[in-house]
């Protein structure tokens, strides 16, 4: 078509993923659970760590709204994934550019936020769907958006005030702004809130001038189609980690065990991974075993072995539903990449008063992220 199509504006950038295209961000590894033209059930759990200054997201990319199918797309898939964020954002005087293809940020549900660039090669950037967002093309079928999303059933459409999600580095995105206020926004579609805090606005297609060319200003690293984002103006982790389910399953337990006081720590830092003693052919101190058998899922594996004395560790595998719960005095390590949730039991949770910043990590739905995030926001950075 005749809208001119860069890989990518800064020449200094480099590559995302190391080893494609200048600032292609893919996605690899994830496997679709579900596909349907009509609804999938949507799956977010978000969890603030205030120790580890991290927002860790576990979701399925399925809406909260009905598919609307594309023609030429195929059916939207709920892709299980894991994401880990920035809880407090690092500001960068100099911008970083926006992958050209690939995700941007993520909604409160869950579902990711892409470049817009793509959107306009194939032309779904014109279409009267676009705020309902598509299915990507090549496996795994993942639905994403290149706007802001729909509302929730009854609900407004997005404005300045609603927030609507999490850029990669760690900024919050809200609603387009009126046109009055369009000049208060830098090159990156941010600006600072009444608090101080650093925020991003989207823009609707009005407010988003495709005349121009891609590539604008800041050298290139902040394009003109900034109908998300037109640059990050905080520290991205490059590239940001979307995990397979097991990781997603593994980086979670720890985050939900520590917000409910529980007593279990993860040795992998959130990592999928199977516990490994003794028994299993590896050196352990004297005494090492466990039984395995049969269990619906985490949480019954842990109450297992909660109620046995002696219980040291417990291993949950997501692929067989098989349950250990080890009484060795020391699980001797753990086989990363392995389907399996592997959990240290320890003496008792950390009591409270804590050290400032040293919470126990929150979790909660969308719903609840979103009232944590507003209380945030009224706190100066």
């Amino acid at each position: 078509n005749r809208y001119n199509m860069p890989t990518a504006c800064d020449n200094v950038g480099g590559a995302w993923d190391g080893g494609d295209a200048p600032f292609f961000l893919k996605i690899r590894g994830l496997t679709p659970t579900e596909c349907s033209a009509d609804w999938l059930r949507n799956e977010a759990e978000w969890c603030v760590d205030e120790r580890a200054n991290e927002l860790r997201l576990v979701a399925n990319t399925a809406p909260t709204h009905a598919i609307r199918m594309q023609p030429g797309r195929p059916q939207p898939c709920a892709v299980p994934y894991s994401l880990t964020l920035p809880l407090v954002p690092t500001w960068s005087e100099t911008v970083t550019e926006v992958p050209s293809m690939g995700p941007l940020g993520v909604t409160l549900s869950g579902v990711l936020i892409e470049s817009t660039l793509w959107a306009v090669h194939n032309g779904f950037i014109f279409s009267d769907e676009l705020q309902y967002g598509h299915a990507l093309g090549p496996r795994p079928h993942y639905l994403h958006y290149h706007a802001a999303p729909p509302p929730r059933r009854g609900g407004r459409p997005a404005d300045e005030d609603t927030l609507v999600g999490v850029a990669l580095d760690g900024y919050p995105i809200y609603g387009p702004l009126p046109n009055t206020e369009l000049a208060t926004l830098d090159a990156c579609n941010g600006r600072r809130s009444a608090a101080g805090g650093y925020q991003y606005h989207a823009r609707t297609m009005a407010q988003v001038n495709l005349s121009e060319p891609y590539c604008g200003r800041l050298g290139g690293r902040a394009n003109n189609w900034n109908l998300v984002l037109g640059c990050f103006h905080g520290v991205v982790p490059a590239p940001p980690i979307f995990r397979s389910p097991a990781d997603a399953e593994a980086a979670q337990a720890g985050a939900r065990a520590a917000a409910s006081g529980a007593m279990w720590t993860s040795p992998t830092n959130g990592r999928a991974g199977c516990c490994r003693t003794s028994s299993d052919g590896v050196q352990s101190p004297a005494g090492s075993s466990f039984s395995k058998a049969p269990a619906a899922g985490l949480d019954e594996c842990k109450a297992r072995c909660a109620a046995l004395a002696g219980c040291t560790a417990v291993e949950f595998n997501t692929r067989s539903s098989q349950c250990e719960v080890h009484r060795s005095p020391l699980v001797a390590y753990v086989a990363l990449g392995t389907p399996c949730v592997c959990l240290l039991r320890v003496a008792s949770p950390p009591s409270p008063p804590y050290p400032p910043g040293e919470g126990l990590a929150r979790c909660g739905d969308e719903r609840w992220f979103t009232e944590e995030m507003r209380l945030r926001s009224t706190t100066p950075p």
